[in-house]
Protein backbone atom coordinates (compact mmCIF):
# COMPACT_ATOMS: atom_id res chain seq x y z
CA UNK A 1 0.00 0.00 0.00
CA UNK A 2 0.86 3.74 -0.50
CA UNK A 3 1.81 6.36 2.12
CA UNK A 4 -1.50 8.02 0.88
CA UNK A 5 -3.62 5.80 2.20
CA UNK A 6 -6.34 6.69 4.40
CA UNK A 7 -5.46 6.26 7.98
CA UNK A 8 -8.39 7.86 9.79
CA UNK A 9 -10.47 5.03 10.09
CA UNK A 10 -7.75 2.64 11.60
CA UNK A 11 -6.95 5.35 14.23
CA UNK A 12 -10.57 5.59 14.94
CA UNK A 13 -10.62 2.29 16.01
CA UNK A 14 -7.95 1.90 17.59
CA UNK A 15 -8.89 4.68 19.69
CA UNK A 16 -12.74 2.80 20.43
CA UNK A 17 -11.18 -0.07 21.07
CA UNK A 18 -8.88 1.67 23.62
CA UNK A 19 -11.77 3.42 25.39
CA UNK A 20 -13.41 0.25 25.55
CA UNK A 21 -11.06 -1.58 27.26
CA UNK A 22 -10.74 1.70 29.44
CA UNK A 23 -14.11 1.32 29.91
CA UNK A 24 -14.59 -2.02 31.26
CA UNK A 25 -11.37 -1.87 33.47
CA UNK A 26 -12.65 1.09 35.21
CA UNK A 27 -16.26 3.34 34.80
CA UNK A 28 -17.99 4.83 32.09
CA UNK A 29 -17.28 8.11 33.20
CA UNK A 30 -13.33 8.29 32.80
CA UNK A 31 -13.96 6.27 29.42
CA UNK A 32 -15.57 9.02 28.15
CA UNK A 33 -13.14 11.31 28.79
CA UNK A 34 -10.93 9.33 27.39
CA UNK A 35 -12.87 9.10 24.45
CA UNK A 36 -12.35 13.18 24.76
CA UNK A 37 -8.99 12.99 25.12
CA UNK A 38 -8.32 10.84 21.72
CA UNK A 39 -10.97 12.78 19.86
CA UNK A 40 -8.96 16.01 20.53
CA UNK A 41 -5.88 14.68 19.55
CA UNK A 42 -7.28 13.74 16.54
CA UNK A 43 -8.58 16.83 15.53
CA UNK A 44 -5.09 18.62 16.36
CA UNK A 45 -3.35 16.01 14.08
CA UNK A 46 -6.04 16.83 11.54
CA UNK A 47 -5.36 20.35 11.85
CA UNK A 48 -0.91 20.02 12.12
CA UNK A 49 -0.97 17.38 9.15
CA UNK A 50 -1.78 18.16 5.75
CA UNK A 51 -4.67 15.75 3.46
CA UNK A 52 -1.38 13.55 1.96
CA UNK A 53 -0.73 12.02 5.10
CA UNK A 54 -3.80 10.06 5.30
CA UNK A 55 -5.63 11.27 7.95
CA UNK A 56 -8.31 12.73 6.16
CA UNK A 57 -11.64 11.34 6.32
CA UNK A 58 -13.03 14.61 4.33
CA UNK A 59 -12.67 18.16 3.90
CA UNK A 60 -10.52 19.60 7.07
CA UNK A 61 -13.21 22.09 7.96
CA UNK A 62 -15.44 19.16 8.18
CA UNK A 63 -13.22 16.70 10.10
CA UNK A 64 -12.20 19.37 12.86
CA UNK A 65 -15.75 20.45 13.18
CA UNK A 66 -17.28 16.98 13.90
CA UNK A 67 -14.47 15.81 16.24
CA UNK A 68 -14.39 19.28 18.38
CA UNK A 69 -18.22 19.02 18.39
CA UNK A 70 -17.90 15.05 19.20
CA UNK A 71 -15.90 15.99 22.12
CA UNK A 72 -17.87 18.58 23.41
CA UNK A 73 -20.82 16.59 23.33
CA UNK A 74 -19.18 13.64 25.22
CA UNK A 75 -17.78 16.49 28.01
CA UNK A 76 -21.98 17.97 28.70
CA UNK A 77 -22.80 13.64 28.73
CA UNK A 78 -19.76 12.89 30.95
CA UNK A 79 -20.91 16.29 32.93
CA UNK A 80 -24.32 15.31 33.41
CA UNK A 81 -25.48 11.63 33.16
CA UNK A 82 -26.57 10.13 35.87
CA UNK A 83 -24.64 6.96 37.40
CA UNK A 84 -26.93 4.08 35.77
CA UNK A 85 -25.35 0.99 38.00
Amino acid sequence: MSDTRNRGPIFAAIGVLFTLIVGVATDAHIAAWVLVGILLIFAALRIVFDDSRGFAVRSRPTDITVLVLSAGALIFLAQTAPDLY
